[in-house]
């Protein structure tokens, strides 16, 4: 969750005088929502990381091994994915699918980030102990200028 401070009346600092509260800047009506550096009035254009997420999955690990849904695989090149509720093994290299004791760990809440196609198109998880874990899938494609 994020938190603001909000100075509902002027406060004395002991080095400074008077403290004022500033309403943040939102843009204005030549410029919309853009950001400027202080003493300057150049737009600094606000940027994404460059990728369109339009794709969601969720996908339950247990003793088979899973892959991505191939339907998501073909129509994106990248991919988020929350490891939730147990430990998963998984693999990308294409060589070997893995198993309950081979391949690389992702834990409970971390996060596994795929940034190739070859990435996802090889991407083969199995649950790592005696329970069934859940992974979320968020995938997306990089934004063509």
């Amino acid at each position: 969750m994020l938190n603001f401070l909000r100075l509902n009346r002027p406060r004395v600092d002991a080095n400074d005088g008077e403290l004022h509260t500033n309403n943040p800047p939102f843009g204005n009506r030549e410029h919309g929502n853009a950001v400027f550096l202080t003493g300057t009035t150049d737009v600094i254009p606000i940027t994404d990381s460059g990728a369109i997420w339009d794709g969601f999955e969720s996908i339950t690990v247990s003793t088979s091994v899973v892959r991505l849904s191939i339907d998501e695989v073909t129509d994106h090149d990248m991919a988020t994915i929350d490891v939730e509720s147990q430990a998963v093994r998984f693999r990308v290299d294409g060589v070997a699918d893995p198993s309950a004791t081979v391949g690389r760990t992702a834990a409970a809440t971390d996060i596994i980030k795929l940034t190739d196609p070859s990435e996802l198109a090889n991407f083969r998880a199995i649950r790592r102990d005696g329970t069934d874990a859940t992974i979320r899938v968020t995938y997306g494609h990089r934004r063509t200028q």
